[in-house]
């Protein structure tokens, strides 16, 4: 298995999340998870690659979702676009998923940052 914290032993077994728990199970040498935060970003970019993926499995829900509002032209330069340039651009290619344009990721990142709803304590870490 993957060893994150929400999959289980037969998590690999499940077509759905079969890809990201091989991708991760093969990436666990390079997973630092010491704190929540960590965790977060991790689900993060695989969010986004389970998005991505949608484009070949699924293309009725990759259109549903492609529909959705990016700002992408408005975020380059910011914080947030420097942040998924880091924690998901980056990390992606650092596994070795190279078939998905930076534009491509950029943009479903800013799908999920223009449409989400981010709710927080100030004791705990943001959640959307």
């Amino acid at each position: 298995t993957c060893s994150l914290p929400l999959c289980k032993q037969n998590c690999s077994l499940i077509n759905k999340h079969n890809p990201e728990c091989e991708l991760m199970a093969h990436a666990k040498d390079r997973l630092i998870l010491n704190s929540e935060k960590d965790v977060q970003q991790v689900y993060y970019f695989v969010t986004v690659l389970r998005c991505l993926w949608l484009r070949a499995k699924s293309p009725d829900q990759w259109e549903a979702v492609n529909k959705l509002v990016s700002n992408l032209a408005h975020r380059r330069g910011t914080k947030v676009f420097n942040f998924n340039q880091t924690y998901v651009v980056d990390t992606l290619e650092h596994f070795g998923i190279v078939q998905f344009s930076e534009n491509d990721i950029q943009e479903v990142c800013g799908i999920f940052d223009s449409n989400a709803f981010e709710s927080s304590e100030s004791s705990r870490v943001a959640c959307r």
